[in-house]
């Protein structure tokens, strides 16, 4: 079983479904959609996913944490631990980035607008909703990406 193969395409695949629907969230709350920069933004958020996902062992931080405080791995706690530190790890990241590239690009074209309460905004919305992504998607990515390799997920 191959389960370096398994975490990398867990990471592809919510990090394209994080990616897809943080991007969303976050122009429609900005007030300034379109399907340009949706698509434009999608690509840029979903690169940095996959940068991050290749850079940062989420996983071994997560199963180090779950077992130091002795959680049982399949239990709830566990689940809302591991959407936790996910959404830790990844949200601010991508968050702070994608609005900084935002900002730039506004005050480029003429724009007055500060940089923190832009950032203040996208965190407290991109955060809970990321943590919510997280604890949803990932059971259900986590068996399809299990069952496209041929491993078994029945207990």
């Amino acid at each position: 079983m191959n389960m370096k193969k398994v975490g990398q395409e867990m990471s592809v695949f919510m990090g394209l479904c994080m990616s897809f629907v943080l991007t969303a969230v976050g122009l429609i709350t900005s007030g300034h959609f379109t399907l340009i920069d949706f698509l434009l933004n999608f690509v840029i958020s979903f690169l940095l996913a996959l940068i991050l996902g290749l850079a940062i062992p989420v996983r071994s931080i997560v199963e180090v944490t779950i077992r130091k405080l002795g959680l049982d791995h399949e239990g709830f706690r566990a689940k809302l631990l591991d959407a936790l530190i996910t959404s830790l790890i990844y949200s601010p990241i991508m968050t702070f980035l994608m609005v900084y590239i935002a900002y730039r690009t506004a005050v480029a074209h003429g724009a007055r607008i500060t940089l923190g309460p832009m950032l203040m905004k996208a965190e407290l919305i991109c955060l809970p909703v990321a943590f919510v992504l997280s604890f949803i998607l990932s059971p259900i990515i986590l068996k399809f990406v299990l069952k496209r390799n041929g491993i078994s997920t029945d207990k």
